[in-house]
């Protein structure tokens, strides 16, 4: 009979750590192990598990790797034909024609491109084959005949360079779609990369000029999708107020990535603002010399200052999110700014409307982004 239990003696349990991830060479034999049956490989289920670690993109890239070695050329075909067939099951509802192609379709767009064009600038049957099974996949027999013609050489690189304006406008495609949304951009820059990489090799000055032409162009387009954005400046933003030009002087443009919160962390950052957040801000800066100073410099009197230090706001100002709770901005006090309401933050609003009010939840933008600086807004009256 186990002895009764003494209340008394407190007992601590210890939580292991988590455990670290396998090496990715194992983690690929599961993964083939788990999908293979009666001889065979369940390309589906195989997809499912390289899908799921994509989440995790530095880890996703190298597992597609180890698994594609350890495949057939036949099976390595069959399973991205897997992969593009789940993609095109996820994506949205194909757009109307004057959306352009959807981000699904371009992203395997710029997978064949990088194969074409490694296989020009380093000539290897795997990466036509490659490409073959891809286009037979997806019901794009030219592409797929041209890269069977790969596998030849001299004949395989004039029927290549026979895509360089499909080329062209998918690299064109993936730049517009790059700048509008950061997720797509994240997903496809390796392979910008990779394209530009091998343009880079090329030997550019042996090629016919409209082919180097195209091929500069193209390496242009992906310096544009890739260059990092601009840094922020100081400046005046022009918005409106019921219709009336509003000039918000010295601001800090910001460039922004704007991407909207989920709803259920957007309101539990709300819920923190109002039941403290805000007021301890008002606190903390009616309480610091410095920002005394500015405070009054902004033309607040005593009064309005007294019930700043009892967390209270005077009338006719507001305590606003530098950067907005409903993208990634937090309520910590560097975040924060105590606003005239009439125009400042009424204008600051509208403009956050106009720029992203249209997103939906996970939807990204990239933004410039009025943000006032210091902790009192105007710094006069």
């Amino acid at each position: 009979m186990a002895p009764p239990i003494d209340p008394s003696v407190t007992r601590v349990t210890t939580t292991p750590p988590p455990a670290a991830p396998p090496p990715v060479g194992v983690e690929a034999d599961r993964l083939i192990a788990d999908a293979r049956g009666g001889g065979c490989i369940d390309q589906r289920k195989l997809a499912d598990g390289l899908l799921a670690a994509a989440d995790q993109p530095d880890q996703g890239v190298a597992l597609r790797a180890a698994v594609d070695a350890r495949l057939t050329p036949v099976e390595r075909g069959q399973l991205q034909s897997a992969i593009d067939s789940q993609l095109r099951a996820a994506a949205a509802p194909p757009p109307a024609a004057d959306d352009g192609p959807s981000q699904a379709s371009v992203a395997l767009d710029l997978t064949q491109v990088a194969l074409d064009i490694v296989g020009i600038v380093e000539p290897t049957p795997f990466a036509d084959g490659s490409n073959t099974i891809i286009s037979i996949g997806r019901g794009d027999w030219w592409g797929a005949g041209a890269s069977l013609l790969g596998v030849v050489p001299y004949l395989g690189d004039a029927a290549k360079l026979g895509k360089l304006g499909k080329w062209a406008d998918t690299v064109s495609n993936a730049a517009e779609l790059a700048a509008k949304d950061v997720g797509f951009r994240k997903l496809v820059e390796p392979t910008l990369e990779k394209i530009r990489d091998a343009i880079n090799a090329a030997p550019l000055d042996s090629l016919p000029s409209s082919v180097r032409n195209t091929l500069e162009s193209m390496r242009t387009k992906i310096d544009e999708a890739l260059a990092p954005p601009p840094t922020t400046r100081i400046g005046d933003y022009d918005a409106t107020v019921r219709g009336v030009p509003v000039r918000l002087e010295g601001v800090e443009i910001r460039p922004v990535d704007y991407l909207k919160r989920d709803r259920a962390s957007y309101e539990s950052l709300r819920r923190e603002f109002d039941g403290g957040a805000r007021a301890g801000f008002v606190k903390s800066i009616s309480s610091d010399p410095t920002n005394l100073a500015a405070l009054r410099n902004a033309g607040l009197n005593d009064a309005q200052i007294a019930r700043l230090a009892e967390g209270k706001i005077p009338q006719g100002w507001q305590v606003h999110h530098k950067l907005p709770l409903d993208d990634g901005g937090t309520n910590s006090f560097d975040n924060l700014v105590l606003i005239k309401n009439d125009p400042s933050h009424i204008a600051i609003t509208n403009a956050q409307r106009s720029l992203v009010g249209d997103l939906a939840v996970g939807e990204t933008r990239r933004v410039d982004f009025p943000v006032p600086p210091g902790v009192v807004y105007p710094p006069a009256p």
